[in-house]
């Protein structure tokens, strides 16, 4: 249930209510270092996650914002049953795993600068309970204590003409996880993320150019360029778009356009084509 409502001219509050029920059945693990099996009990788990917003716009160049949501996350099925008995991939069912639970904080600003450029900027923070972990030792998906991310994030955007237009997207995240009472640095969040790219729209044809840079998600002391890492990347990317009619669009894409090699946690996919057939009832 959400609701927006007109505090006055310039100020809009944006209200919502979520009810979440999830349940599942009991059942059994097998654990085939040990040959042996361990029972779980079926559980039900009943969350409800509030949200509400606030804007304010002085004027029609500027708006500023801020919200609070709570959010309810279950496990994938894949990480609760999913179990490989091949050596290089092996992961240990966990029947066990609990839903996530997220409190998420968000203040910003948008504002027009001029008839063609747009900026905004955006402060978040975000803790999640019984966050869901990979541990890596005993290859096992597990709940730690809580994991907690904060960040900045700036936009621009600008429009050179009628047909093309061009956007910038920076953000700056860091991270903690606390398990079993220790509070430690989370090194799979990129403390770098970078979005720039260009779009042209004339008629039925729209082109967009992406450009995306990622830094390194791994320990200070781990080596890049190897199984297991992390690495930083750049990446290229590009699409095509041709609107048929009215509610049928073709698009063709190509993802990593100049087949950069890199490892993410393994060897990333090199250049990729793809094509998309969307219609719209």
């Amino acid at each position: 249930v959400q609701d927006e409502y007109a505090l006055s001219a310039d100020w809009k509050m944006y209200t919502g209510l979520r009810l979440d029920h999830y349940s599942k059945g009991g059942g059994y693990s097998y654990f085939s270092s040990t040959n042996s099996t361990k029972d779980y009990a079926g559980k039900d788990f009943t969350e409800v996650s509030p949200k509400i917003a606030f804007s304010y716009c002085p004027n029609a160049q500027t708006t500023y914002f801020t919200s609070y949501g709570h959010s309810f996350n279950p496990p994938a099925l894949y990480k609760m049953y999913r179990t490989s008995s091949s050596s290089m991939s092996a992961v240990q069912a966990n029947p066990d795993l609990r839903p996530e639970t997220s409190d998420t904080f968000e203040l910003g600003i948008k504002r027009s600068l001029d008839e063609k450029n747009t900026m905004g900027i955006t402060y978040y923070d975000v803790t999640t309970k019984d966050k869901i972990n990979y541990f890596s030792t005993n290859k096992i998906y597990d709940n730690i204590d809580q994991a907690k991310r904060r960040g900045i994030e700036f936009e621009l955007q600008h429009t050179i003409d009628s047909d093309w237009k061009s956007y910038l997207n920076y953000a700056h995240e860091t991270g903690k996880n606390t398990i079993l009472g220790q509070e430690q640095t989370n090194y799979d969040i990129p403390k770098h993320l970078l979005h720039a790219g260009i779009e042209y729209t004339h008629k039925k044809w729209n082109w967009l150019l992406d450009a995306q840079y990622v830094s390194q998600r791994q320990t200070p002391d781990a080596v890049t360029g190897e199984y297991g890492s992390e690495d930083a990347f750049f990446l290229m990317s590009t699409s095509l778009n041709y609107k048929i009619e009215k509610d049928l669009t073709l698009q063709l894409g190509v993802q990593n356009l100049f087949d950069k090699h890199f490892f993410a946690a393994e060897a990333a996919a090199g250049r990729t084509y793809s094509l998309h057939i969307d219609y719209h009832f």
